[in-house]
């Protein structure tokens, strides 16, 4: 049997005809949340074929996995595989409205671009707003990061801000302490040198290190070395522990005819 791979997904090839039928079974559940029978599909425009042959054409679908029926006397209703297959084959591109695109482009714009959560939550709420569904968003893991620089400001005797900006734009301070005094001109020449030799890098990486790379740097860079991995390993322990999904518009879903008889499991998984 040939196949073909989409979207990284291993397909089977439908023929015209099972292609015809699945999309209107996935599209006609998505609407009504009621499952398709043969006699309706012969009634819709594009199906130049009997009732009975639509029934044969379902049942090999039933059997390949695209369709199940939940009664026998029920017709049938797209199985994870139909989705999929619709998903990577049968879904065609749609153009999101003007409104909507100034909607989001609006609503990103109050979002401060170096915090995060921030970020997230805005974008999750933009995204339930514009497909009437659940918004979803998962932040990549932070240990991952790529790290753009570094700037480190004395508050007080021995007790300093580190301000670490990634790649993305993300800009995280921390506060740190160190029993050396730096001055702040040797402070500002410390920190290029942290920039140079770390640019570039993912944070995971960077924590991997340690000193005995650097063994060649004087007393001032090692100094700010140990105000920065430490920083950054903080940094990455309080983003592990954080919640990195954010959602928004559940209520959405219980508007769904389709998870009309499901509340109680969907409000256990949200």
């Amino acid at each position: 049997m040939t196949r073909v791979v989409i979207t990284g997904m291993d397909h089977e090839v439908l023929g015209e005809r099972e292609t015809k039928v699945l999309d209107a079974i996935v599209r006609n559940y998505i609407l009504t949340a009621s499952p398709t029978g043969s006699r309706f599909l012969a009634k819709q425009e594009g199906f130049e074929c009997s009732a009975a042959t639509l029934r044969n054409v379902m049942g090999d679908l039933e059997e390949r996995g695209y369709i199940s029926h939940p009664h026998k006397s029920a017709g049938r209703v797209p199985t994870d595989k139909g989705y999929r297959y619709y998903v990577d084959t049968l879904m065609s591109s749609l153009v999101l409205p003007r409104e909507v695109r100034r909607q989001i482009r609006e609503a990103l714009r109050q979002a401060n671009p170096t915090d995060l959560h921030m970020l997230m939550d805005v974008t999750s709420r933009a995204l339930s707003r514009a497909t009437d569904q659940l918004g979803v968003i998962l932040s990549p893991p932070l240990r991952r990061g790529v790290f753009r620089h570094v700037d480190i400001c004395e508050t007080s005797p021995h007790r300093y801000v580190v301000n670490i900006t990634m790649e993305s734009g993300f800009v995280k301070a921390m506060s740190a302490e160190l029993q050396t005094e730096i001055p702040r001109p040797r402070l500002h020449d410390a920190c290029r040198t942290i920039n140079e030799r770390f640019y570039g890098l993912a944070l995971e990486d960077m924590c991997r290190l340690g000193e005995e790379p650097f063994a060649d740097m004087g007393s001032y860079e090692m100094g700010v070395l140990r105000l920065f991995i430490p920083s950054i390993r903080r940094m990455m322990e309080e983003d592990a522990s954080s919640d990195r999904v954010i959602t928004e518009g559940a209520v959405n879903i219980l508007m769904k005819p389709e998870f009309a008889n499901q509340v109680g499991a969907i409000v256990e998984i949200l």
